[in-house]
């Protein structure tokens, strides 16, 4: 069968690399000329780290053409001249300009569920839409739909067209910001600020979506799944971009959150324990407990890693840079913390170890009743006073009383949660965003007026504002939460190397030493300390752990592993449900 179309899952199928058609035309040469045999030469060098990431740059950045329909271009470029009178826009040119921009971003992604088919009884290709059902054909004759076509049912709308139908329109928006003459209309005279804006976004907006592959192939090692079940699944994985999208916003309008802010810590200490819930529902300890018994060595080492790199690193960061002793106290409580929930995915995305990594999360979360308040009363006492046993009730209380409650009634009532289950991760990563975005918004208002308020007038542009308030405290804090966690990531790949493991297990172990479980981290600097500044570095880790774990996540995904993974295939199915 042959198709044409925007969609995603038909570009990959069209594209062929240069290598390739040399290749094979080098060998049909050598057929046709019936040269003698010659001795073979040496096999060529594999291609350096470098050259690989130089082509995959390459032709991710080249994949951007395909997001993108001709026919829109074509009508962007013809009519934006005449729409905008050259950019000299008036009352009326410039209404008009914006719906014709409007209507060819909705072509754009009306265009990304375009499909074809050709048919084998006359040959003709056939266009349709996909829908939920399949593929819905236009001028298709009820003699061709009988027979002579592809089962129209396999053309059906998954979650990869929605975001490639998304990514056209970014980059069709990013095309438009750099015409001059759409810029000339709606920004005739821009302020310094204004333009460095406008300079900036549209290149961001490329290379971000560059970075996406242009192909509907699924992540290795997740189980197939009914479509609802993989639309909610995929939008679990999402989490980075629900806390950077909550973070943007907390710093642009900081009142969006107030409405949980003004709840306080029971508000926090109760989504928490929800989170936990949630995520005990998806768990079976029996199967946990197996794993445990098959590989301890490496899940021993794993934690052992979590309590003393992270710890460790959130003292000696704090110390370099002088921060206040409020501040000191919350990185090093987010170091003591355990793992995140979202280093499990990340760790997917990486091809990491999985169940070693799903393994230790559970176990730092259960060993975080004693180990985190002990781990702060001995390196954050020094700065104010540490209620340890106030600390390890909260952690038991929030985090896991929940956790084997889930489990609990997962093991009793099986056939009720398995109704739950599919909508337990996506309701876990809303609710931690919310919870990390609130208590990181409450603090930027808290630094806005003690700091910007006083130096810069009312009006001031809001580039102004955010460089403000990076070049003090808040930048301070937001160099300190990147050093721990890059430390984080940096040290536990090498402590794992040195270790002796293979190379899927010093990526899960990297990953879960990196990624801390920020939200328990907000949760007990607010109900256990005074001050609301010791809760800022780890909301702020919510956004900025999520960015660097999912770009090294994305890194490790075009690397593959130089050792495979020492354990069942079938391990991996029973874990990730």
């Amino acid at each position: 069968k042959t198709m044409s179309s925007l969609r995603t899952r038909s570009t990959s199928q069209q594209q062929k690399s240069i290598p390739e058609i040399s290749t094979a035309s080098s060998s049909s040469s050598e057929d046709d000329n019936n040269e003698p045999e010659t001795p073979k030469s040496k096999p060529p060098r594999p291609p350096t780290f470098s050259q690989r990431a130089i082509s995959q740059t390459l032709t991710s950045t080249a994949n951007l053409a395909n997001l993108l329909p001709t026919g829109t271009l074509l009508a962007f470029q013809l009519l934006t001249p005449i729409f905008t009178n050259n950019g000299s826009c008036d009352s009326a040119t410039r209404p008009l300009t914006f719906l014709l921009l409007s209507l060819l971003a909705a072509s754009c992604f009306l265009a990304s569920f375009t499909d074809s088919v050709r048919s084998s009884t006359d040959g003709r290709v056939y266009y349709g839409f996909a829908t939920f059902k399949g593929l819905l054909l236009f001028d298709c004759p009820d003699d061709v739909k009988g027979s002579g076509l592809p089962d129209l049912s396999k053309y059906r709308i998954r979650f990869i067209d929605g975001v490639h139908a998304v990514l056209s329109v970014l980059v069709f928006v990013a095309v438009a910001l750099r015409d001059k003459n759409v810029l000339s209309c709606f920004y005739p005279m821009p302020e310094h600020e204004t333009q460095e804006v406008l300079d900036t976004v549209p290149v961001g907006i490329g290379l971000i979506c560059s970075l996406f592959r242009d192909s509907g192939h699924p992540l290795p090692g997740i189980p197939a799944k009914p479509g609802w079940e993989n639309v909610l699944s995929t939008a679990a994985s999402l989490y980075p971009l629900y806390v950077t999208v909550g973070g943007v916003v907390a710093c642009l309008r900081p009142s969006t959150f107030a409405w949980f802010v003004k709840a306080g810590p029971t508000s926090y200490s109760l989504s928490l324990g929800l989170i936990m819930l949630a995520m005990g529902l998806t768990l079976e300890l029996k199967d946990l407990l197996g794993l445990f018994k098959q590989r301890p060595l490496s899940i021993l080492f794993g934690c052992i890693a979590q309590y003393t790199i992270m710890p460790a690193f959130g003292l000696i960061v704090s110390k370099c840079l002088g921060l206040s002793p409020s501040v000191s106290v919350g990185l090093i409580l987010l170091g003591c913390c355990p793992g995140g929930t979202a280093s499990n995915v990340v760790t997917l995305i990486a091809r990491g170890d999985v169940p070693l990594s799903i393994v230790m999360t559970v176990c730092t979360t259960l060993g975080a009743v004693l180990l985190t308040p002990f781990l702060t009363k001995v390196l954050a006492g020094t700065y104010v006073p540490v209620d340890a046993v106030g600390l390890s009730v909260s952690s038991l209380q929030v985090v896991v009383a929940p956790l084997l409650l889930g489990s609990y009634v997962q093991s009793k009532f099986p056939a009720g949660v398995k109704t739950v289950i599919p909508f337990a991760p996506l309701f876990a990563v809303l609710t931690s965003s919310l919870l990390a975005c609130s208590v990181f918004s409450e603090n930027v208002v808290r630094l806005q007026s003690a700091m910007v308020n006083a130096s810069l007038p009312s009006d001031a542009s809001l580039v102004l504002r955010i460089r403000a308030i990076l070049s003090g405290e808040l930048g301070v804090i937001l160099l300190a939460v990147i050093l721990l966690h890059f430390a984080g990531f940096l040290v536990g790949y090498i402590s794992a190397a040195i270790g002796g493991f293979k190379e899927p297990q010093r990526r899960a172990i990297s990953i879960e030493v990196g990624m801390q479980n920020s939200s328990l981290g907000v949760v007990l600097a607010t109900a256990r300390f005074a001050s609301p500044m010791v809760a800022l570095p780890p909301a702020m880790s919510a956004v900025i752990m999520n960015i660097m774990g999912s770009s090294l996540g994305f890194f490790w995904r075009y690397i593959d592993p130089t050792e495979t993974q020492d354990r069942p295939e079938k391990e991996s199915n029973q874990v990730l449900k």
